[in-house]
C-alpha cells in the first residue's frame, strides 16, 4: 500500500510539472483542466502499477511508459483546446522512443524503427490526401509512439486510433456537439489508442478502463 501511495504521489507530481511546462510553452489549457488531467493521468499510472510494477516486480519498463503516459495526457488537452500538438512534446515522445529501444528492445531495434518511420510515412499520405484535415503535429506524435509498438503492433495501433477517432466523432454529430464543418482535434484518439495497447499489453483488466477514458473524451469535448 505504501508503495502505491508514493506511485500515486509521484503520478501528481509529473502531471502538475507537465501542466505547468504546458503553461510555460504557451499551451495552458485552464485550471479546471489541469485538474482533470491530473485526475486521469493518475488513474492511468495506477492501471499501470498493477498491471505492471505490482505484478512483476521494480522494473524500469512500466516507470517508462509511466511517464509516457503523461506527456501524452498533456497533448490531449492541449489539443482539445488549440488543435494543435506542441513540437516540443513530440520531439521529446521521439528521443524517449529510441532511448526506448536502446533499453529494451535492442535486439530488434530495426523492427521498432521501421514501425517508427512507416507510421509517419501512412499518415503523411493521409494528411496530403485529406487537404490538410489532418495536422502534421499528429504526424509526428504517430510517428514517435510508432518507435513504440515497433512494426507488430502498428495495426492494432492504427486499428484502435481510428475506431476511437470515429466512435467519438460519430457520438459528437448525433448529440449535436459538434457540427460536421467543424474542427475536431484527432491529437487525443491518437493517444487514447497508444494508452489502450499500453494497459492491455497486460493480462489482467484494461479494456474497461479504456471504454472510461473513450467516454472522458466524449464528455471534455
Amino acid at each position: 500500500m505504501l508503495y502505491l501511495i508514493l506511485w500515486v504521489i509521484v503520478a501528481i507530481c509529473f502531471q502538475v510539472f507537465f501542466n505547468w511546462l504546458s503553461s510555460k510553452i504557451n499551451y495552458s489549457y485552464g485550471r479546471k483542466m489541469e485538474f482533470i488531467a491530473i485526475l486521469l493521468n493518475v488513474f492511468v499510472w495506477i492501471m499501470i502499477y498493477f498491471k505492471g510494477m505490482h505484478l512483476t516486480g521494480f522494473s524500469l519498463q512500466p516507470i517508462f511508459f509511466s511517464v509516457i503516459s503523461t506527456i501524452l495526457i498533456s497533448i490531449i488537452f492541449i489539443d482539445l483546446k488549440y488543435y494543435e500538438i506542441p513540437n516540443s512534446y513530440n520531439a521529446l515522445i521521439v528521443v524517449l522512443g529510441l532511448l526506448y529501444i536502446y533499453l529494451f528492445q535492442s535486439l530488434l531495434w530495426s523492427n521498432y524503427l521501421l514501425g517508427g518511420v512507416i507510421a509517419f510515412c501512412i499518415f503523411f499520405l493521409i494528411a496530403i490526401f485529406t487537404g490538410g484535415n489532418l495536422g502534421m503535429g499528429d504526424v509526428k506524435l504517430v510517428g514517435g509512439l510508432g518507435l513504440f509498438t515497433g512494426k507488430f503492433l502498428l495495426t492494432n495501433f492504427f486499428i484502435a486510433t481510428f475506431l476511437s477517432g470515429a466512435l467519438i466523432s460519430l457520438f459528437l454529430l448525433l448529440f449535436k456537439v459538434k457540427k460536421t464543418k467543424d474542427k475536431i482535434a484527432f491529437g487525443p484518439y491518437i493517444c487514447f489508442a497508444f494508452i489502450y495497447l499500453l494497459l492491455t499489453s497486460w493480462a489482467v483488466f484494461g479494456r474497461v478502463e479504456c471504454l472510461g477514458i473513450l467516454l472522458f473524451l466524449f464528455f471534455v469535448y
